[in-house]
């Protein structure tokens, strides 16, 4: 009789492959940023400091058109206005840090994603003696006037700028006339002047 060979010894199951790893949760609730241009999108005439002079342009008109709508609002709307305020007080636009910053972009983002608020017009007397309607404010739509009345002063601004060439050519001149004018004086003695003693 034939022996029978031995039985290959049984391969063990193959490992099941584990699960691609899940995609990681964004736990921020934050919009994606603009990144500034890159260098082969910018301007070749710039200066070095022309960005951050328009950052600080751009910051400039977030904070006058806040500052705009907080006038409106001291007649039209006085919940608006306080509510306003604290939080101009306490998310100032800087003159200095990261260009998101100077420029009111990191202020106007923050109005973007924040959360209803319910104020009263009064907010400084207690809640037991404010007689007051409560007033729902959406800070995205603060946001959106911030943005509509800083496109409105910067239309003003680019207006006011185009004549800064003939503001200067006006001051150059008037320093040198009065300048033509002293040394004249200077040099008239009293005879050349007509002046009798």
């Amino acid at each position: 009789p034939k022996q029978q060979e031995p039985a290959a010894a049984a391969s063990p199951p193959p490992t099941p492959t584990p699960p691609p790893p899940a995609p990681a949760q964004n736990t921020k609730n934050t919009m994606p940023r603009l990144r500034r241009p890159t260098a082969h999108l910018r301007n070749p005439d710039n200066t070095p400091l022309s960005e951050d002079n328009r950052d600080r342009l751009m910051g400039l008109l977030t904070e006058r058109a806040t500052k705009t709508l907080l006038m409106y609002c001291t007649e039209t709307n006085q919940a608006l206005f306080h509510w306003l305020h604290a939080y101009l007080r306490e998310h100032p636009i800087p003159r200095d840090g990261s260009w998101e910053e100077v420029n009111g972009d990191s202020f106007l983002r923050g109005l973007l994603n924040g959360a209803q608020a319910v104020v009263r017009e009064n907010p400084s007397v207690e809640d037991l003696y404010n007689n007051t309607d409560e007033q729902v404010i959406d800070p995205r739509q603060v946001a959106q006037r911030i943005i509509e009345i800083r496109a409105q002063i910067a239309e003003e601004f680019r207006k006011d700028l185009d004549d800064v060439k003939e503001e200067n050519q006006w001051l150059l001149m008037e320093v040198l006339m009065a300048s033509l004018h002293s040394m004249d004086f200077m040099e008239c003695t009293d005879d050349d002047c007509g002046v009798n003693n």
